[in-house]
């Protein structure tokens, strides 16, 4: 696995970007009291954390084509406020307790208000793209091309949690074709749309712009391995969610997916039995981490995912943009397949 040499540049600036993408999505922010209640669950996630990733894809795709990020910041927000909403939705249909280090929504306001915040939230993403893109002269032309692949990625999304509900209600394990279709929607389509859209603002040609969306979707789909690996392996005290989350919650990813493939029937039998119970003691979940242990599963994850990463860094290679731009998409593939949290 190649380390990264040097990411201090890229953490930077994407805590630069993440401050501005929050001051824009905020400045305006004040609500009547009587829907205090509302506002607050809708904008809860925005103020608790988050790298903000996709939205800097956003920011950079356009800068990689010359465009300055101030163009990119209405569609930028709008991706991370389309973002949350899917999370909010995502953390009851989980029923996780966390999410960066604090009770999820519906754990604080309850499930009605939860529901409610995430529609009204992914409402008020769409209006305020519309609002904000009109204010910086953005062309009625462009904006509604922004609309319209923003909604295609809505749509997507949805497909992929209705595949990942659908594995959680069935006895039987997914494959892996059914798993890489399910993130490649549920999280691969968000990835690729933030870049499309960032080299959309900046004009790039149709060929780099099937460039960029193929990087995202790479991205994507090697973060969730990377996801769904800490998921079961992480750290507790870093990923802010208890030792084998995943198990406890039943899920199954491509660790449960590719363990069960690796190890005998019996263990298979027996992970599938705790998986589909929903009901993981501490004896079961150390029962799997030391069966995935014997098979080095973790290891032959990250080879996986890393397969992706180099399939991400091969497409911004290959786009006729900024020079200097592209070390930050490159970095940012190192970044995040190596990451703990």
């Amino acid at each position: 696995m190649n380390n990264i040499k040097n990411s201090d540049f890229l953490i930077s600036d994407i805590k630069d970007k993440a401050a501005k993408i929050s001051d824009f999505i905020f400045k305006d922010s004040n609500y009547p009291l009587i829907f205090k209640n509302l506002y607050e669950a809708s904008f809860y996630y925005l103020k608790t954390g988050g790298k903000k990733i996709r939205p800097y894809l956003v920011i950079k795709s356009a800068e990689l084509f010359g465009s300055h990020e101030n163009f990119a910041l209405p569609t930028a927000a709008t991706i991370e406020m389309i973002h949350n909403f899917s999370l909010i939705h995502d953390d009851i249909m989980d029923n996780s307790d966390f999410r960066h280090n604090v009770p999820s929504a519906h754990k604080k306001y309850g499930i009605d208000y939860a529901i409610l915040a995430g529609d009204f939230l992914l409402i008020y993403a769409l209006d305020f793209l519309v609002e904000k893109n009109k204010s910086l002269n953005i062309s009625d032309e462009k904006i509604l091309k922004i609309n319209k692949k923003i909604l295609e990625a809505l749509k997507e999304i949805c497909e992929g949690q209705a595949l990942d509900s659908d594995f959680s209600i069935n006895f039987d394990l997914p494959s892996k074709q059914d798993y890489f279709l399910m993130i490649s929607k549920k999280t691969g389509v968000l990835f690729s749309a933030s870049c499309f859209l960032g080299g959309l603002i900046a004009d790039a040609s149709l060929k780099d712009l099937e460039k960029l969306s193929n990087y995202g979707k790479y991205l994507g789909i090697s973060f969730q391995i990377v996801d769904d690996i800490l998921g079961i392996f992480g750290d507790s005290k870093i990923t802010g969610k208890p030792v084998g989350n995943d198990i406890i919650e039943g899920k199954k990813t491509i660790p449960i997916i590719l363990g069960c493939e690796l190890c005998d029937l019996k263990q298979k039998e027996k992970i599938l039995s705790i998986i589909n119970s929903k009901k993981a003691k501490e004896e079961d979940i150390n029962f799997i981490l030391n069966t995935f242990k014997e098979i080095d599963l973790e290891n032959k994850l990250r080879d996986l995912a890393k397969e992706y990463m180099e399939f991400a860094i091969n497409e911004i290679k290959e786009i006729n943009g900024d020079e200097d731009v592209k070390k930050y998409f490159i970095e940012l593939a190192y970044f995040l397949i190596n990451r703990n949290f």
